[in-house]
């Protein structure tokens, strides 16, 4: 059988219309993807790769920790810069190519960045983020989200059309609910921001009322 693996696709809700408005600028990228770089530094375990408004984020499925702990860091560095972003997680088959050939060669080129990944955990999480409803959250396909609650009780948020990443402590998802609800009050009503604005609101009001956050002593 081969080696199972926890997989995050995210992106940027809203990059095509930021940049045909001209709000999207390289405050954006470095605030989306530098995160990612620390992250990448602190948790080795769990491997990254980042492109345009994506970034993947994978580990193998017993390293459940690690990659939560990876997620986390960057949604908390992305909600405190206001970059939103939507993900999809799947748990499946991964494979990176790497190849020490022909890598140490092309790591020389600074015109050239790669990174080789596919699988059907990829394909995925990917169709997951495409096709799941509004709101800053990582969304968990049944997998994973199966998997993720047989490690922890405080992985995943259950009851609606999709199960939702748990990312937070609580102190944070208080704080959240309240920055989210006064974004959501002061954007104009119908728009897209409000409704992905509202539907954030929503996931941390559900994390209150069934008491589900990370546990204080997370990593």
């Amino acid at each position: 059988m081969e080696e199972q693996y926890l997989f995050a696709f995210l992106d940027i809700l809203g990059t095509k219309s930021l940049v045909k408005s001209g709000e999207f600028g390289d405050l954006h990228s470095l605030d989306f993807v530098n995160p990612v770089g620390i992250a990448a530094q602190l948790i080795p375990t769990v491997r990254f790769a980042a492109f345009s408004d994506c970034v993947m984020i994978s580990a193998p499925a017993e390293k459940h920790r690690n990659f939560i702990s990876a997620i986390s860091f960057c949604y908390s560095n992305w909600c405190a810069d206001h970059i939103f972003v939507r993900g999809g997680i799947s748990l499946g088959e991964l494979y990176w190519v790497d190849d020490a050939i022909t890598d140490r060669g092309f790591k020389k080129l600074k015109n050239f960045t790669y990174a080789r990944i596919y699988g059907k955990a990829l394909v995925s999480a990917y169709m997951l983020e495409e096709s799941s409803g509004p709101g800053i959250m990582c969304f968990v396909d049944e997998n994973a989200s199966d998997y993720l609650k047989e490690s922890s009780n405080n992985y995943v948020l259950s009851g609606g059309q999709t199960d939702t990443l748990i990312w937070c402590k609580k102190s944070e998802a208080v704080h959240l609910n309240k920055v989210f609800s006064f974004l959501c009050d002061k954007t104009q009503k119908n728009s897209e921001k409000r409704k992905q604005f509202k539907a954030t609101v929503n996931y941390f009001k559900a994390l209150s009322e069934k008491n589900l956050y990370l546990p204080d002593d997370f990593d």
